[in-house]
């Protein structure tokens, strides 16, 4: 069983405003993604977000999914990962982590992702790694014990790590962080949605 687990505990400082809880295509961002997770199939979809963030919770009503809130402030991604992990049942496999912040990942990159046979899998834009990202049981342990930065490269160089990446045009990579970045991700919708 592959689990999903979406990012969202980020304090949206750059956007200014709540950007979960922005309206992409008729529905509020972090919906959107939790959304997708859930098409693609994903099983549980633990969703992290700020005990205080009522917008965030809000967006997610009536959607099959856990929320979790970090134990401490999510200032480093590490730590809203690790409240992810910390809420996927032990019967499950690995999951794939998405960022409530993306909304150009569709269901058909998380399946892609979560087919791939390796214990990291990222995705790939161009030069750049970023979710979604499979990351398998054998390195949850692993996660806890990371430095703060980055993830991925963390895990993918600890030995005997098999790692992989799914290539997904740059546009694609698109994160929500300035108005720009919203009216971007509303045009390209119009191509794919």
């Amino acid at each position: 069983m592959i689990a999903g687990i979406v990012l969202g505990a980020g304090r949206s400082r750059r956007l200014g405003r709540n950007k979960l809880a922005v309206e992409i295509a008729g529905e509020p961002l972090l919906r959107r993604i939790t959304r997708t997770a859930l098409e693609a199939g994903l099983d549980p979809v633990v969703v992290v977000i700020r005990d205080d963030d009522t917008e965030a919770a809000a967006a997610l009503d009536g959607l099959p999914c856990t929320r979790r809130s970090p134990s401490r402030d999510a200032a480093h991604q590490r730590e809203s990962l690790i409240a992810g992990i910390e809420g996927l049942p032990a019967a499950c496999d690995g999951a794939v982590v998405l960022l409530g912040d993306m909304p150009l990942v569709t269901a058909d990159m998380v399946r892609a992702v979560a087919a791939e046979r390796a214990d990291l899998v990222a995705s790939l834009y161009g030069t750049t790694t970023a979710p979604p990202t499979l990351i398998t049981r054998a390195l949850f342990a692993a996660v806890t014990q990371l430095a703060a930065g980055p993830v991925v490269p963390q895990l993918a160089s600890l030995d005997g790590v098999r790692t992989a990446t799914v290539p997904w045009p740059v546009d694609r990579m698109l994160d929500v962080d300035t108005d720009a970045d919203i009216a971007a991700a509303e045009a390209q919708l119009g191509g794919f949605a």
